[in-house]
């Protein structure tokens, strides 16, 4: 007796590999291995509409059955030479290169997609526990099988993630450097503009239209340049940041560092930021560009929103 396993019988299924052969030759007999390529696909049209059918079964013997029977979702063939039966054509029976056989398909989804096959050069009355190991061992290749194909969907979902995101760095990088030399020309010539402006005297009246539009040309300039300073700093942190690497941060010596860039804004634009720490505060562990990133931001937003007079 010999055990063969053949998995390409289906030709929409993709296993890895080419075609998955288990090949162990029992040592009583002297044969030469069995050539299972010769099997088509019909086979895998028979157990789709044995597994149709099976619920509407009767419960049966196998040792009182003809010389070919169905033992569950097992072709069971004792005797190929038995006069075809179960409506098995004897065009498929004449594939099988061996005396007897046993059959069980490797399903994925509900679908058959190979065939677990035990064969025999001679009649065989094959027994009650051969048939429910092999159903049980076609049960643990689909398992293994299904698994292989998630693990292979996953690795190349991670691989499309990674290329997005080296994309997406990419991007930044490249629109950031590209737009912070125009804009940094732009500041130069908005800034020889305002001396050439105040030399004339045309720049005193806090009111006119002159002055009103040339405030509002600084300021947004100076809002584009912090975004593109902002597009930069998020790169950089996303490049030198490793998740498994942790800071301590003492609160007391990081926040008044942090804020004192802003102490000078705030009073030229008639705010007051104030600054107040309990004596206790802990020392923390946390990732330290992350954590300043966001007090920055919230400290901007605020100078930002509000009011003139307001703490």
């Amino acid at each position: 007796m010999a055990f063969q396993l053949k998995s390409d019988l289906n030709p929409e299924a993709e296993p890895s590999g080419g075609t998955l052969r288990c090949l162990v030759e029992s040592a009583r007999t002297t044969s030469s291995p069995l050539n299972l390529n010769t099997l088509s696909a019909d086979w895998i049209t028979l157990f789709q509409q044995r597994s149709l059918h099976q619920a509407h079964d009767p419960v049966r013997d196998p040792h009182q059955d003809p010389g070919i029977l169905w033992f569950g979702q097992v072709l069971v063939i004792k005797d190929r030479n038995t006069s075809p039966a179960l409506g098995i054509p004897a065009a498929l029976l004449n594939q099988i290169p061996a005396m007897a056989c046993i059959m069980a398909p490797i399903s994925s989804d509900g679908i058959p997609w190979g065939l677990l096959v035990v064969y025999s050069y001679q009649a065989r009355e094959w027994q009650g526990w051969e048939m429910k190991l092999l159903q049980q061992l076609s049960f643990q290749a689909a398992i293994a099988l299904r698994q292989s194909q998630l693990y292979k969907a996953a690795q190349t979902q991670v691989r499309e993630l990674e290329q997005l995101n080296r994309l997406k760095d990419d991007f930044l990088s490249t629109v950031s450097h590209e737009l912070r030399t125009p804009m940094a020309n732009i500041k130069m010539a908005t800034t020889l503009l305002e001396m050439g402006l105040l030399q004339q005297g045309l720049l005193q009246d806090p009111e006119s239209r002159l002055n009103r539009h040339f405030t509002v040309l600084k300021q947004e300039c100076q809002r584009e340049i912090r975004l593109i300073n902002d597009l930069l700093e998020l790169s950089r942190i996303q490049a030198s940041l490793d998740f498994d690497v942790l800071h301590l941060i003492d609160l007391q010596t990081f926040l008044p560092q942090l804020a004192e860039p802003f102490q000078e804004r705030a009073q030229q634009q008639g705010q007051q930021l104030q600054l107040d720490l309990e004596a206790d505060l802990p020392v923390i562990q946390t990732h330290s560009p992350y954590l300043e990133r966001i007090l920055q931001e919230l400290l901007q937003n605020a100078c930002k929103y509000t009011p003139t007079g307001e703490t």
